[in-house]
């Protein structure tokens, strides 16, 4: 629990009128959190992909309301290696879409 509050406070001072998002811990070893953050309504896609640009897994499909979101992945039967973690927002009124990305590496240990 320590972990998700450490990361909803990162995702509020790296908050930008646009969106934000926020992997931990990173680099992960079986699970790891994505936190967002938009300022309206609307619906959220998160995929992984690995470093060639091939999708590795669909990770979330959902309607973002308000406020801080936080999801926690089991990542434990990806192998280890580098991806990067794309989350698409298209507003609820369709008038704003955004990717945002970041880059995560998995470690075996």
């Amino acid at each position: 629990q320590s972990d998700i509050s450490f990361g909803v406070s990162i995702l509020n001072l790296e908050s930008n009128e646009n969106g934000s998002m926020i992997i931990y811990p990173n680099p992960a070893d079986n699970t790891f959190t994505v936190g967002y953050k938009f300022p309206s309504s609307g619906n959220v896609q998160l995929n992984m992909f690995d470093e060639t640009g091939k999708k590795v897994t669909s990770i979330l499909t959902e309607e973002y309301l308000n406020g801080n979101a936080v999801y926690n992945y089991n990542c434990s039967q990806i192998p280890a290696g580098n991806y990067v973690v794309g989350l698409e927002y298209t507003s609820s009124t369709g008038d704003k879409k955004m990717l945002l990305e970041k880059k995560l590496i998995i470690v075996k240990q």
